[in-house]
Order: C-alpha cells, then structure tokens, then sequence
C-alpha cells in the first residue's frame, strides 16, 4: 500500500497500527526484544537448545528440536554444529512466532486498549523458569519409562528362567531322595536353570539334571576326588541335595559356601611357595612329565604334618638325606592343575632331625 493510495486520515491509522504492534511485541519478548531483533547469534539457543526454547515458551519447537537431539547426541561432532544452527536460525524463527501470537491476541482482544494489550502480551510472552522445571521433571520421568519398558521387554523371554532361578536359589539342600554315593561327574553341560551332568557312582554312568541350591560347589567338589567324598541325592533323575565328607577324616564338611570356602575347610593352601616342618612317611622314585623336557626322573615324596598329608616332587638325584620318619623343613611351590589337583614341587629341603 502507497500513501498516494489512501488519504492521509487511513495513512496515520496504518503508521500508528504498525507503532502498536511494535509496543506488543516489546511487551512479549520483554527484556531481551533489541538482542532478538539485533543479533544474528543467540548464545542461549546455541548452549541449552530445546531447554531455551521451553523457557521461551516455544514448546512445540522444543519439543521437535528434543526428538531431533536423541538422533544427532549420538556423535558429538554433529551435536555441536547443530547446536550452532540452533544458535543462528532461534531469532527470526522466535519473533515470526512472537509476530503471530501477538497478532492473534489482538484479534481476540479488540475492544481492548493499548496498557490492557500489552499487559495481555506480556504474559503471554516472556520466559518460564517453571516449565523449565517441569520439562526437565517430566523428560526425567519418561526416560526412566523407557528404559524400564526396555527392560521389561528384554525380560520377557527369560521370565520362566529367572523364576525357576530365584526358586533355586531359595530352595534348601534336599538330601532326602536316593543316594549316589562317592559321585563324580565325568561331564556337564549348564544353563541358566540347571546343568544336565553325566555322573559315574553306584557302579554306572547316568545322565541327572543337577539343580541343588548350589550348583557350582557341587560341580567345584566333584573335582577334588583326592580330598572328598561327594554323595548325591535325587529324585526322578533331578539331583537336588548333595554332602560334601572329608576323605581323609570322613567328616562331612556343612555350610560349605563356595570352592574358597572348600578349600579352607580342607586345609588346601592357595598357589604360591611355602616353608613347613614336614614328616616323611615315605618316598619312592618315579617319573614326571614336564613340557619342555619331556618324562624326568624324580621322587614322590609323601609327608604328613598335624592336619593334612601332601604328596611333593623332588626332582633331585640324590636320595641320601631322603628317610623315612624322619622330619624335614621344606620350601615348595604349589600350583593347582586343571583337574583340581594340587602339584607340589620341592625348591629346597633340610633334615632336620
């Protein structure tokens, strides 16, 4: 429209109109309208994305920048130049959005007057440190949602596994059902509910479900066939109570925690070298087989001291110091083989008496 178009009456009706939404849009934007119209880079924008937008009360546009974060987060790289986007393009698209909300609020409001229009803008517009809050409340709440629904449906499948495992592991030793004694189980095959075992004892082999209230001693126990003695008790093939004996004492060994425990309570040390004053019952000559130099001559040498017997090797060549009943002070290295078994090796040994 040209002012040679319109008389001068509708010119300055024009004029002062345009003079009255620029007072409203002041009014909505509020304190930082100059940095909006002025700037070309909105900091805030850049730093916080859709956490400015909510506190600018442009939720729909925050929310649209929200969901295209979760995709662009993921490499830190695009994040930041789509933060720097953000910072440049959040200025006009906030004063078109300003624009259109003030023109709808005096559309609504025409009977209104210029100080009642613009305390209407004024609290339409501004910032809302509330929603900030309550955005970053609710964001919180639906994130744990979703993980619990991921959880939940990852769960899913498995729910009969974890029920009969908490079933397991609330269940108590059974040692009421037939027994089979001095077992060892020659293979095994675990899953999350049970291991299917292959056990030799009562003069067979026979495959059982093993499903005691702890799986993995019976299983660590069945391979110390040198120092206990394993009864199982079953029932419909299900193994479901066990008792562990010493074998050199035939104490049955109770409450047994764990394989560390087993051993403790069996007097086996741990792998390391050591120095004890030992008996010797007995030796004898033998042959071992090393890696690197094949089948070696040693002695087998079997001492006893006030809890535990221990068989070592003394891979020296001469027995002379070697007697019976005698008591000597010993400095060996112990390793513990695959099969469980304790492998002592003599470094150096003194008589002593």
């Amino acid at each position: 429209m040209k002012k040679d178009d319109i008389s001068f009456d509708e010119f300055v009706k024009v004029k002062n109109n345009v003079l009255y939404n620029e007072d409203c849009l002041k009014a909505f934007v509020g304190e930082a309208y100059d940095n909006f119209l002025n700037k070309k880079f909105n900091i805030g924008a850049f730093l916080l994305t859709f956490v400015y937008m909510i506190y600018r009360k442009t939720y729909l546009y925050a929310f649209l920048t929200f969901l295209l974060c979760g995709f662009v987060f993921q490499k830190f790289e695009i994040y930041i130049i789509f933060s720097i986007v953000i910072g440049f393009v959040y200025n006009p698209i906030y004063l078109s959005f300003a624009r259109n909300k003030v023109e709808k609020i005096k559309n609504k409001n025409k009977d209104k007057d210029d100080n009642e229009l613009n305390d209407i803008c004024s609290k339409a517009g501004g910032v809302s440190v509330v929603s900030v809050i309550l955005s970053c409340c609710l964001t919180w709440v639906i994130l744990n949602i979703v993980v619990l629904v991921f959880i939940i449906i990852g769960l899913i499948p498995h729910y009969k596994d974890i029920f009969d495992l908490i079933k397991k592991e609330m269940a108590e030793n059974n040692t009421s059902g037939e027994v089979i004694e001095n077992a060892y189980i020659s293979s095994t095959s675990c899953e999350l509910t049970g291991c299917k075992v292959e056990i030799e004892g009562n003069n067979e082999v026979k495959e059982y479900i093993l499903n005691t209230n702890n799986n993995e001693l019976v299983l660590a126990a069945s391979m110390y066939v040198n120092y206990v003695r394993l009864d199982l008790y079953y029932s419909d093939d299900i193994i479901e109570g066990y008792k562990i004996y010493n074998l050199l004492t035939d104490e049955e060994l109770i409450d047994v925690k764990d394989e560390t425990d087993l051993r403790n309570r069996l007097n086996l040390l741990e792998e390391g070298t050591y120095t004890k004053e030992l008996k010797l019952e007995f030796f004898r000559q033998t042959t071992v087989f090393d890696r690197d130099a094949g089948y070696i001559l040693c002695y087998e040498l079997d001492f006893v001291d006030s809890d535990r017997k221990y068989t070592m090797y003394y891979l020296g060549d001469d027995d002379s110091i070697l007697e019976n009943n005698k008591t000597y002070n010993v400095k060996f290295e112990l390793k513990i083989n695959d099969d469980k078994e304790d492998v002592y090796k003599i470094i150096l040994i003194d008589k002593i008496n």
